[in-house]
């Protein structure tokens, strides 16, 4: 009975972390579309889709530092937007540690966040 209760417990983990990994990797694709935009090697339908948040004329803009990483969220009036990449672009790239945003070469880039998203997902400290 043991070894059927370890079996079973043994199945559940595996989904769940099957799961943690499908969203690791969707956070994944969207995140490395994000820094496309960042960097600017992205269509221009994209990148004028996303707004850094010092590009935005406000009071609070004009009084931050014009290097910022991060980009502004659009309000919603349902929760199926938030499913657009208009919405979960900045979303997701607005809880980037700032040192992973402020990496220039792509390549390191992307394997600096898969091991992030790894860590993440199976809460590796």
């Amino acid at each position: 009975m043991q070894n059927a209760a370890a079996r079973l417990k043994g199945t559940r983990d595996a989904v769940l972390n099957s799961a943690a990994l499908a969203a690791s990797e969707v956070s994944n694709h969207i995140q490395a579309l994000c820094y496309s935009i960042h960097v600017g090697k992205a269509p221009c339908y994209l990148s004028d889709a996303l707004h850094l948040t010092s590009t935005r004329v406000t009071r609070s803009a004009l009084c931050s530092s014009s290097d910022t990483t991060s980009y502004t969220i659009p309000h919603l009036k349902t929760k199926f937007g938030e499913r657009a990449f208009l919405f979960a672009g900045p979303v997701t790239w607005n809880s980037l540690p700032a040192e992973l945003c402020s990496i220039s070469d792509s390549t390191v880039f992307k394997n600096k966040l898969k091991t992030y998203l790894f860590n993440m997902a199976f809460n590796v400290q």
